[in-house]
């Protein structure tokens, strides 16, 4: 382990090779400090025994700064140099690194296409909570072409990675291909897609993408015509959409079962969303006739 620099309860003894020659030390416990560019710091309490001659320790790669070498030898196309760094980090559990080597075996960029090593790879990032490598799986088993295809694993999958995306870009992309999935089979999914239309409607309005969240509330009210957080919705999303007689309609059909809370939603979104100012004589149409 050359290069390694050694401290000892705060002192610096310089760069050490493997095994370590024990420095003059006292018997008893003692605080050892190893630092080596690439590898991650190792700091261990230790008892040195008064006929100890050498002691040892096994420093982890640094993973992540191995990722970052890979990222930029790639971004120089220089494949086969990045290529070797992100399977060392990618061995060593690094998530961005085995999603980058899945894309490399998946496209042939240093290597052969090997479809089989990019799914292997794509699932250990997967099953690391990488959402983007989440929704490859989800793709490969709605796909069929590289293992058999399995709707239901392909679901999982998708819905795994709309957790877990943090952009509503990329939500709303999995949750796109969600909606079209249960909406061919919709009593097949009928729990699961009521749960998901109303989180995508939900976090849509919060995005100020209210299109997108008129169709997957309208989505919702497919199933469950009377869901109180579909109807609230997709009345919130058309208003903030300047669909005023379709918003005014709903809200009026159904004020009696659930004006209380289309009205709390209502203002709820109009504190935390960013809408028109063309909308506002019609939001306070609508909350005075839900007031009532």
């Amino acid at each position: 382990m050359p290069d390694a620099i050694l401290t000892i309860n705060g002192l610096n003894f310089g760069t050490v090779a493997k095994p370590i020659q024990r420095p003059y030390l006292y018997e008893g416990e003692h605080t050892i400090t190893l630092t080596k560019p690439g590898y991650e710091d190792l700091t261990e309490k230790v008892f040195i025994k008064a006929n100890q001659k050498t002691f040892d320790f096994k420093m982890k790669p640094d993973a992540s700064s191995l990722n970052l070498k890979g990222d930029s030898l790639y971004n120089k196309k220089k494949y086969n140099e990045a290529l070797d760094l992100y399977i060392k980090a990618a061995n060593f559990g690094n998530v961005d690194a085995q999603y980058s080597l899945a894309f490399m075996y998946y496209e042939g960029k240093g290597t052969n296409k090997d479809s089989i090593q990019a799914f292997n790879w794509f699932k250990k990032a997967a099953e690391n909570n990488r959402a983007s490598a989440q929704k490859m799986i989800g793709y490969f088993y709605l796909n069929g072409k590289i293992i058999p295809k399995d709707k239901e694993q392909a679901v999982k999958w998708y819905r795994k990675a709309a957790s877990n995306y943090k952009t509503w870009k990329r939500i709303n992309e999995t949750y796109t291909l969600l909606k079209n999935e249960y909406e061919k089979e919709p009593e097949k999914y009928y729990k699961i897609a009521v749960e998901d239309m109303e989180r995508a409607s939900l976090i849509a309005i919060q995005n100020n993408d209210f299109a997108q969240a008129v169709e997957y509330s309208s989505s919702g009210l497919k199933l469950n015509s009377s869901n109180p957080i579909f109807i609230s919705n997709c009345a919130a999303a058309l208003l903030f959409s300047k669909e005023f007689k379709d918003a005014k309609k709903l809200y009026k059909s159904y004020q009696e079962q659930h004006g209380k809370k289309m009205l709390e939603d209502l203002e709820r979104y109009e504190k935390e969303c960013n809408i028109p100012a063309e909308c506002k004589p019609q939001i306070a149409e609508i909350k005075a006739m839900l007031m009532k």
